[in-house]
């Protein structure tokens, strides 16, 4: 992987941390599209369908949300209140953001705490069809909610430490050329 040159440790770790999601999001979008495929070849070609393929693919896909609600929050693909935003300054636009976040961790929090309680409640149903637990897909929630709590954390200590906010874009270097498709939202 090419150097990181110009970027803090921070930023450092938000990129990495979101090229491991953009890896995993591919594997996870692949792996559904070929056991659909499986599904449809079994079905239409062998006339055998598999009855815990969509199963399969219903409980990926909440991965695939989660993890995506992550990476969306990255290139900022969510909705921002910025009303208040254009009439502050440089430093006050830091500040809003920040106190901004504060409402989005919260959630974000109480995402991750009530998922994994309801996933630990739910865990002693299992799915007809592949018949493991519901823990696995309900975990989805509280993964996908830290996920995202962690790009906002470390943006957010950005701002705190180095005056900098990868998602406002303030006085953060471009990406390199090949370092990941975000260097297209950034460019030089």
């Amino acid at each position: 992987m090419a150097k990181l040159a110009g970027f803090n440790g921070l930023e450092r770790c938000l990129i990495r941390f979101c090229q491991v999601l953009d890896y995993l999001m591919s594997a996870l979008i692949f792996a559904i599209f070929a056991i659909l495929l499986l599904q449809v070849l079994s079905r239409y070609v062998f006339n055998l369908p598999l009855y815990w393929v969509e199963e399969l693919a219903k409980y990926m896909m909440i991965y695939v949300t989660m993890i995506g609600a992550a990476i969306a929050y990255h290139r900022e693909g969510h909705p921002r209140l910025t009303i208040l935003y254009h009439r502050f300054g440089e430093p006050g636009r830091l500040w809003y953001e920040l106190a901004l976040r504060v409402p989005v961790a919260v959630l974000l929090g109480v995402l991750v705490k009530v998922g994994y309680g309801y996933a630990e409640s739910n865990s002693w149903i299992t799915s007809p069809g592949l018949q493991v637990s519901f823990y696995w897909p309900f975990m989805g929630i509280p993964i996908g909610a830290a996920c995202v709590l962690v790009v906002l954390a470390l943006d957010s200590l950005d701002i705190l430490f180095h005056r900098r906010s990868w998602l406002m874009g303030l006085n953060v270097p471009a990406l390199p050329r090949g370092i990941d498709d975000a260097a297209e939202e950034y460019p030089e």
